[in-house]
């Protein structure tokens, strides 16, 4: 029953991320000013329609942006354990570029 439970926020963690992340590809989050916290609110909020997850303290979400695939590259935010919110950032770029999206919980 834990492994089902796991998988579910698992699952359901990746399509919200998909999803608000399309919000990046497009270009609508650049153009309508999102900002981490809201970027973070909308993943939550698409994530929370099929289950409860307790955004606030447990979810952390990391964008950054690339020039080109060969220079992707982004250090794990795990620190001792835990996530180090200043390992973690919100750099959706613009167009051409190449963004990486990645969630923690």
């Amino acid at each position: 029953m834990e492994v089902a439970g796991v998988s579910l926020a698992q699952t359901t963690l990746d399509a919200a991320v998909g999803e608000v992340g399309r919000t990046i590809r497009t270009g609508s989050a650049q153009t309508g000013g999102i900002t981490a916290d809201g970027f973070k609110d909308a993943v939550c909020g698409y994530a929370n329609r099929i289950m409860s997850l307790d955004c606030e303290d447990n979810l952390f979400i990391d964008v950054r942006r690339f020039a080109d695939f060969d220079s992707v590259g982004a250090p794990s935010p795990v620190v001792d354990g835990a996530i180090d919110p200043t390992r973690i950032g919100f750099q959706p770029g613009g167009a051409s570029e190449v963004i990486l999206v990645r969630a923690f919980y």
